[in-house]
């Protein structure tokens, strides 16, 4: 389901339903490993506000009218480009090899641009052409350098497999209290009244499988 449809038609023992999430988690997963195995923290290198997805790509433009009409039609703010970061840190993790993995994100792009409703379209006003995927992946790449080892490596098999062990922690410190969660990706949905419980488990779940909650970053979406 659509996040609006989650947020607005979900209902659990006949409450509201809230959705926290786990910010840039593969990401952080490596950057939480690397200070585990190395004593290296990131924030200690790049700033305190270093964040995985601020990867210069200035290169890219979005169209101001277009910008406009899906922050009308929405109520929200648009940022194609961060979507797009995000999405290329995805499928940069994920892959073997550059080329494979600028096929997919422009693929993507595509399909999400094929969507009938304004609103289902992340990336709606930018213009991007399909030479520069390849360039996209370079930058969120060389932004992340302390673990550009990560990237086209295939890195996802065990980053993938530490967040099933996050995720299952969570379902199990939640369920021993009683409380039915909705496990989505990097997400979980509860009824409202169990969000500081949720936000409890996912810290202590982070701790737990990582040792350390440095770079656990966790948001209501």
């Amino acid at each position: 389901l659509p996040q609006r449809i989650r947020h607005s038609a979900l209902k659990i023992d006949g409450e509201s339903v809230v959705e926290l999430d786990y910010s840039s988690i593969h990401p952080y997963i490596c950057y939480q490993r690397l200070l585990n195995s190395e004593g290296l923290n990131v924030y200690d290198v790049l700033g305190e506000n270093f964040s995985p997805y601020d990867a210069d790509l200035s290169f890219l433009s979005i169209d101001g009218t277009l910008k406009e009409e899906w922050e009308r039609v929405t109520g929200k703010a648009h940022n194609p480009i961060r979507s797009l970061a995000k999405l290329a840190i995805l499928i940069g993790m994920n892959s073997n090899d550059q080329a494979g993995a600028a096929w997919t994100l422009g693929n993507k792009v595509k399909q999400d641009r094929a969507a009938n409703r304004i609103e289902d379209q992340d990336f709606y006003a930018l213009n991007i052409k399909d030479n520069q995927y390849s360039l996209v992946l370079e930058a969120v790449r060389d932004h992340n350098d302390l673990i550009k080892d990560k990237f086209f490596s295939d890195a996802g098999i065990y980053l993938q497999n530490t967040d099933s062990k996050i995720m299952m922690s969570i379902v199990g410190a939640m369920g021993a209290k009683g409380h039915a969660v909705l496990a989505y990706h990097d997400s979980v949905l509860v009824k409202a009244s169990a969000e500081h419980d949720l936000r409890e488990a996912m810290y202590a779940a982070w701790k737990e499988v990582l040792g350390d909650t440095t770079f656990c970053k966790v948001e209501k979406k």
